[in-house]
């Protein structure tokens, strides 16, 4: 059942749960539950019900639509104080000096609007800034996203401050990230890569600097580890990266200018005239028509749910700027969806890819006259 789209009116589904709850006494969590029906949540409800005394569920959810429906205990946020305590674990070694920068250090705490998560990014953004004028300046900097009033909106906005001071030279590496769907666990060599074929980056070893930069902000993290935890910058990158689904709304708002999600049985709506420089293909139903449509100046191109796609002649012809791409045949659910793919002839007109991902997707066809790097 993991990793599948569940139906909760299967018999069999009800049926090995009940099998395998009765005897147990557990704990289940539901982490950023987004369902909405009120029956379905009934459902799910009666179908977990069935363990030994003692057993529990907790729900957790940024949706106040769902938790009308439950039984609902708000977490409080975190008080100014304990903000900048866990802002002084990023910001100073244990023998630093700090009493001139704590008073300023305190006011930033009060932005982070009792949040870890910003609470974090912040501490590790002004551990690299350690000066009167540069903790004033993130004291006094004000962020408007543009963002319609909602509930994640100050949130953003809160995050968007740890972005506006964090290095220059990350900057674009984090919200090219945005090109990854949520969830998606990320490879830490394949993004390297990617990186470098951009130009965002000069070597592995400044990608390697960056990526330990975004984890020490909590914009990146290890699968299965707590989302904010001691800083790794003195460990090797991990094998493997995902995001916050916050942080992933993040890039991708600043990112919106550069990035479309091109849904293939939308494509007469796309907005040719808008200059986007990455690109993610879904719901390609091997309609060569699609390809027409896609703009001309990519600069990365991400093909997702390719199983057992076939390109038409003329997929690349108008993607001559190309320099990423992905037809790794990764699923929107971050799975891999292995597939056999003849390449077009048109992919001899990407004279300046120089990252072609072939991950477990086996490719034939007639690759020549490419540019080397």
């Amino acid at each position: 059942m993991l990793n599948s789209t569940i139906n909760l009116d299967s018999c069999d589904l009800q049926f090995h749960l009940k099998k395998e709850l009765a005897t147990r006494r557990y704990l289940i969590v539901l982490d950023d539950l987004w369902e909405e029906d009120g029956n379905n949540l009934e459902r799910l409800k009666e179908m977990l019900q069935h363990g030994r005394k003692g057993s529990r569920i907790i729900v957790t959810t940024r949706n106040r639509s769902v938790v009308q429906q439950l039984r609902t205990g708000f977490l409080a946020v975190l008080e100014p104080a304990e903000c900048w305590e866990l802002m002084k674990q990023r910001a100073f070694g244990p023998d630093d000096d700090h009493s001139g920068l704590e008073e300023i250090g305190k006011q930033i705490a009060g932005k982070c609007g009792g949040l870890p998560l910003v609470a974090n990014a912040l501490g590790q953004v002004m551990s690299e800034l350690r000066t009167v004028g540069a903790w004033e300046d993130i004291r006094d900097t004000k962020v408007d996203l543009g963002l319609r009033e909602g509930h994640q909106k100050e949130t953003l906005e809160r995050l968007m401050l740890s972005y506006h001071h964090m290095k220059l030279e990350f900057k674009m590496c984090f919200i090219y990230l945005a090109t990854f769907p949520k969830g998606f666990v990320m490879d830490n060599n394949h993004l390297i890569q990617q990186w470098n074929a951009l130009g965002y980056i000069n070597s592995r070893h400044d990608g390697q600097r960056c990526i330990n930069y975004l984890l020490g902000m909590s914009f990146l993290r290890i699968p299965g580890s707590a989302l904010v935890g001691s800083s790794p910058l003195h460990f090797k990158a991990p094998p493997e990266l995902v995001m916050h689904d916050l942080v992933h709304d993040l890039a991708s708002t600043i990112f919106a200018d550069e990035f479309i999600d091109l849904d293939a049985t939308r494509s007469t709506s796309w907005n040719k005239a808008r200059y986007y420089r990455h690109a993610q293909l879904t719901n390609f139903k091997n309609d060569p028509k699609v390809f027409k449509y896609i703009p001309g100046k990519l600069r990365s191109l991400h093909l997702r749910d390719l199983g057992g796609m076939k390109l038409p002649k003329k997929a690349f012809s108008r993607c001559k700027y190309i320099r990423v791409l992905d037809l790794s045949g990764h699923s929107m659910n971050g799975q891999l969806a292995p597939s056999i793919m003849v390449l077009p002839s048109s992919i001899n007109k990407l004279k300046l890819i120089r990252y072609l991902s072939p991950h477990q997707t086996m490719l034939f066809g007639p690759i020549r006259r490419l540019q080397p790097k």
